[in-house]
């Protein structure tokens, strides 16, 4: 199962990376607009069921603005929104857990270790 956790960790991992790399790509053009707005949906999802209560609340937020015209296609409004779910994958020590391959109980313990 180990195996898998990471093989996952590392799927998320790759689809940020691609979010970084269409981000380069000048978000004026409508096409890559929408590439990057769609990626960062798939991310809320494949992440959905780490969400805390923080996110869950960007997320209501983000649904709520996004229903308003001028937020209806903006990128500075998914921008905001991605920026909280990597602020989620921090909070969960994710993204070092995925690196390094330590689970959560690790860290935890690695965390108490140095308060």
């Amino acid at each position: 199962m180990g195996n898998e956790k990471l093989e996952y960790g590392q799927i998320i991992l790759g689809h940020i990376k691609e979010i970084l790399k269409i981000s380069r790509y000048g978000l004026f053009e409508p096409e890559i607009c929408v590439r990057y707005q769609t990626a960062i949906l798939v991310l809320a999802d494949a992440l959905y069921n780490y969400y805390d209560d923080e996110m869950r609340e960007s997320e209501q937020e983000f649904d709520r603005c996004k229903k308003l015209p001028k937020y209806e296609n903006s990128f500075g409004h998914y921008r905001e929104f991605f920026r909280a779910l990597m602020g989620l994958l921090q909070r969960n020590n994710y993204l070092k857990s995925v690196v390094y391959g330590e689970d959560r109980d690790e860290l935890a313990q690695e965390e108490g270790e140095n308060d």
